[in-house]
């Protein structure tokens, strides 16, 4: 016959208890569907900015695009590095500020067909990303007692980075039509 292989019972009891933990805690779970579904937008915009800054300029100026835009990474780290720790008990705000903040760089990338105007939007993003991040972060080690947190730190990424995949199924066909 056919051998199937389970999973070991402590194995699925520890995912078991770090959802039950989250469901007892109805802002952290919250807060993880709101990622979660923020990843799947980002995950069409992430298929769909390469095609899109190639239709506007050449390959070697979308290198260009890519740098400028791993550089408002690095400033947005050094920011975080410098100001986030002083944010005390503001992280809530921090974080959804900074996500309208990337939506509105998104929102402004779409506005008309300009390379500068993608740039400067990747820049704006990608500045915000690690500042979401480390407030995100910061909310959950704060809110998760420490002899839980390997557990409801791995569900949470899992199921955050699980829309990912999902939205790059999705984006092409849709793009398509």
């Amino acid at each position: 016959g056919v051998q199937t292989c389970a999973l070991p019972i402590s194995f699925r009891q520890e995912i078991a208890y770090g959802w039950r933990y989250l469901q007892a805690r109805p802002g952290l779970l919250g807060l993880m569907t709101f990622f979660a579904f923020r990843n799947l937008l980002i995950g069409f915009v992430s298929v769909l900015m390469t095609p899109l800054a190639l239709s506007l300029t050449s390959a070697d100026m979308l290198g260009k695009m890519l740098s400028i835009s791993g550089a408002g990474m690095l400033v947005g780290s050094l920011a975080t590095g410098v100001w986030g720790s002083k944010q005390k008990g503001r992280y809530i705000s921090m974080l959804f500020g900074f996500t309208a903040l990337a939506a509105l760089c998104i929102i402004l990338a779409g506005l008309r067909p300009s390379i500068v105007l993608l740039t400067m939007a990747s820049f704006g993003f990608f500045f915000s990303w690690p500042i979401i991040n480390v407030a995100s972060q910061v909310i959950f080690q704060q809110k998760v007692a420490s002899n839980v947190q390997g557990r409801v730190f791995s569900l949470r990424g899992a199921i955050a980075t699980a829309t990912l995949p999902l939205a790059y199924m999705i984006a092409g066909p849709l793009a398509d039509s």
